[in-house]
């Protein structure tokens, strides 16, 4: 698979997010070897519905 942002080698991989709920917190998903990106279903289905980001640092919300 091809990075969307990028266009090079993504890898399949389990990620953990400690942020959220412990039944949410596993997934598995493809990220970027180049530049980091991280692209999971959940993630482009919230990216073609135009869901608000949420800078987790700043608890701000920014709208595409």
């Amino acid at each position: 698979m091809d990075c969307p942002k990028c266009n090079n080698l993504m890898v399949f991989e389990s990620f953990e997010d400690h942020l959220e709920t412990p039944r949410l917190s596993r997934f598995r998903g493809w990220r970027c070897l180049s530049c980091g990106n991280i692209f999971d279903p959940m993630i482009d289905a919230h990216r073609r519905n135009g869901a608000p980001f949420v800078d987790l640092k700043s608890k701000r919300r920014f709208l595409k």
